[in-house]
């Protein structure tokens, strides 16, 4: 940056361009300053309302909130992105990129707000930041010019927002993009495979969640091994869905799998061999399979009692339902999945 300013040459292209190294980096408090400098310069050669200057400001933007900076960063997007939508029209892809970088400001500014329990304010910035990713992703949508990774990040993010906010029938279709998006791109699948179904199961859209499960567990068998530990999440996941769809005669099989697996791996009086045991035995009840149930529900406690103390809730409960009748559970009750 020095050497081009006393050339004379673009020391702001310079700036920008070091601001730019330091971000990807991640090191935004060093990108701080050359970001700052980048549009004092193009400011001053062009004036505040250039498009060329804006684009600096929506720099300086990004690196302010990727460094923590968030009140600031939100107060110069905005002005970026209006300032561009102006200039340009509203479906400029510049308009979009400066829209969807204000959108995951206010998503910080969200999760920072949820974490010190401000959650009306944490929940009013998600709904702002859904509001402007979707605004970017209609123009990204509109634009056959947009990298897809563009669309990509911003779908993903978008997701998380509503993912947070509670919202999963809204979630699911965006995540379901996600996986299309990553498979064309030729990108890992497992984890959006997974969100995908569990946003699908969240929303109740139990038939239309089996299938990703299913992709869920061959990818997790393909990358660790049908036989590896690491495998098994995906496969309780499945026969929590089964189990929550009705399908307690196809659960079954998958929990004796997982609860297999875990006590060879790591023994009996273990937390989550136990409650690979409380899942079994409670689907095993709701077969109509009582006197195979209690046996392992004993089990689970026994599993329970040697990590928990005698007051923990999973204690507690599953003392109080082996002392009665065995009665199935409802959906939501118990150690029964919710939806």
């Amino acid at each position: 940056v020095a050497a081009a300013e006393t050339a004379g040459d673009d020391a702001a292209a310079a700036a920008k361009r070091l601001a730019a190294h330091y971000l990807r980096s991640g090191d935004a408090r060093q990108a701080v300053a050359p970001a700052r400098r980048a549009v004092a310069l193009r400011a001053s050669e062009l004036g505040k309302e250039h498009p060329n200057t804006l684009t600096m400001v929506d720099l300086l933007g990004r690196c302010l909130g990727a460094a923590g900076q968030l009140q600031e960063a939100e107060s110069l997007l905005r002005l970026a992105a209006g300032g561009l939508a102006r200039h340009l029209g509203d479906d400029h892809p510049a308009v979009g990129a400066s829209l969807s970088n204000l959108a995951a400001v206010v998503q910080k500014r969200g999760a920072c707000a949820y974490y010190r329990g401000d959650y009306a304010d944490a929940s009013g910035a998600r709904d702002y930041a859904e509001a402007l990713y979707r605004r970017a992703l209609g123009v990204f949508d509109r634009d056959a010019r947009t990298p897809p990774e563009t669309t990509l990040t911003a779908l993903r993010n978008l997701g998380d927002c509503l993912v947070e906010n509670g919202k999963p029938s809204q979630a699911a279709p965006v995540l379901g993009r996600v996986v299309q998006l990553r498979e064309r791109l030729g990108l890992p699948l497992l984890g959006c495979v997974e969100d995908h179904a569990a946003m699908l199961h969240d929303a109740g859209k139990h038939a239309a969640a089996e299938a990703p499960y299913r992709r869920a567990l061959a990818l997790a068998q393909k990358a660790f091994g049908s036989e590896s530990v690491d495998a098994l999440p995906a496969r309780e996941n499945l026969a929590a869905l089964l189990w929550d769809a009705g399908k307690a005669g196809e659960a079954e099989p998958e929990y004796r799998i997982v609860l297999e697996r875990l006590e060879a791996l790591v023994g009996g009086a273990h937390p989550d061999a136990a409650a690979a045991c409380h899942d079994l035995g409670e689907v095993l009840v709701e077969l109509g399979r009582g006197d195979e149930a209690r046996p392992l529900l004993a089990r689970a406690l026994e599993g329970y009692g040697a990590y928990f103390a005698a007051d923990h809730p999973d204690v507690v409960a599953l003392k109080a339902r082996l002392a009665g009748d065995l009665a199935p559970l409802a959906p939501g009750q118990g150690h029964r999945p919710r939806s």
